[in-house]
């Protein structure tokens, strides 16, 4: 089949009179809130890492720079790389300093993120609900990718997502273009984070010979240009195990918030939020299903990333999990597979079992 082509650009989401279209009033969103309090953010997050270091004896150290930068709010808006010049490491609680610096880090690169709706664009109906199904055949297309190849990682795959969360933001996108789009944004993905990262040759395979490596490339090339080059990326799955591991979680609230994560990534509602927003919601769902209450000091961590509008995220959530996953799981054999990389089918039905909403 003759590969037909249209060139990838990020200018179809604005009109002809250089305005941004609106969402469509015929679909139950979140509205989404602009970065308006970047240093707000930043702030309460230092103050947040502060409280925890003063717990600690072998970092109290940190607590002078801490301060100085928390006290003026001019200084530390102005002073970008603050946060990257404090030394969080320690012989006693190595593992948990790294965690917390790589949270930290999670959080401010996540501070560049479009969380408008992906589909902001769209204003057809029907064009909407095919990109709609568009964007979760592909999403399942790139976990087919990881049981074809296992030395694709997870994050890899949540970092392809991405990529193509920015794509579909930036045009409609053609079905015929479909899967050279998500081999191409997993070749990238794969190449950054991979150690045997996918080649070539196991692109073409992918593609079953339809699409010769020149088509491969210049696709690349075009999705890094619409990406602005940025693949250093912040996922729910990622955010959500690193704030669980510093308050040394049980293992199975771990695994149904790795679950919640994942299938996540299958609806392009919930997927156009922060990704500690769903990182947020997916840890408070997954101590609701085990029937327990989460600590003081997670609750105050939470805070410090969630929002008023999370309740209606986390029903969403909810919805999504108990309707729509469940009849997925039985279709695709990648979506079992890549959840059972996390837990058993036993363990999937409890959790599905145990949503409420």
């Amino acid at each position: 089949m003759k590969l037909r082509r249209k060139k990838l650009n990020c200018q179809n989401n604005v009109n002809k009179n250089g305005n941004f279209h609106k969402r469509p009033d015929n679909i139950n969103v979140i509205k989404k809130q602009k970065f308006k309090e970047k240093l707000k953010d930043k702030k309460l997050f230092l103050i947040n890492i502060k409280q925890k270091f003063l717990k600690k004896s072998s970092l109290t150290k940190c607590k002078d720079i801490i301060e100085t930068q928390t006290k003026d709010s001019e200084e530390l808006f102005n002073s970008t790389g603050d946060i990257f010049d404090i030394s969080l490491s320690s012989n006693e609680d190595e593992h948990d300093s790294y965690n917390m610096d790589n949270l930290c880090l999670e959080l401010l690169n996540e501070t560049g993120y479009n969380i408008e709706y992906i589909f902001n664009h769209i204003d057809d109906k029907d064009v909407l609900l095919h990109q709609m199904q568009l964007y979760e055949n592909m999403v399942i297309y790139l976990m087919h990718i990881n049981l074809c190849y296992p030395n694709v990682s997870i994050k890899t795959i949540f970092i392809a997502i991405s990529l193509i969360d920015d794509i579909f933001r930036s045009q409609v996108i053609n079905s015929k273009d479909a899967a050279i789009i998500g081999i191409a944004c997993c070749f990238i993905a794969s190449k950054f984070e991979d150690v045997l990262s996918l080649t070539l040759d196991d692109c073409v395979k992918l593609g079953n010979d339809q699409f010769s490596k020149k088509d491969i490339c210049e696709f690349e090339q075009e999705i890094l240009t619409v990406v602005q080059f940025r693949i250093i990326r912040s996922y729910s799955i990622e955010i959500s195990r690193k704030i669980l591991n510093i308050q040394d979680t049980k293992n199975s609230i771990k695994q149904i918030c790795d679950v919640i994560c994942i299938c996540c990534t299958l609806s392009s509602l919930i997927s156009s939020e922060k990704p500690s927003t769903i990182a947020s919601c997916a840890i408070l769902i997954s101590y609701q299903i085990q029937k327990e209450e989460p600590d003081t000091e997670l609750l105050q961590w939470l805070s410090y990333i969630s929002n008023n509008e999370d309740r209606t995220l986390i029903s969403i959530i909810n919805e999504h999990m108990k309707t729509t996953i469940p009849s997925l799981y039985q279709k695709y054999h990648s979506l079992r597979n890549f959840i059972n990389q996390i837990v058993n089918d036993e363990v999937f039905q409890y959790i599905i079992k145990s949503i409420n909403f």
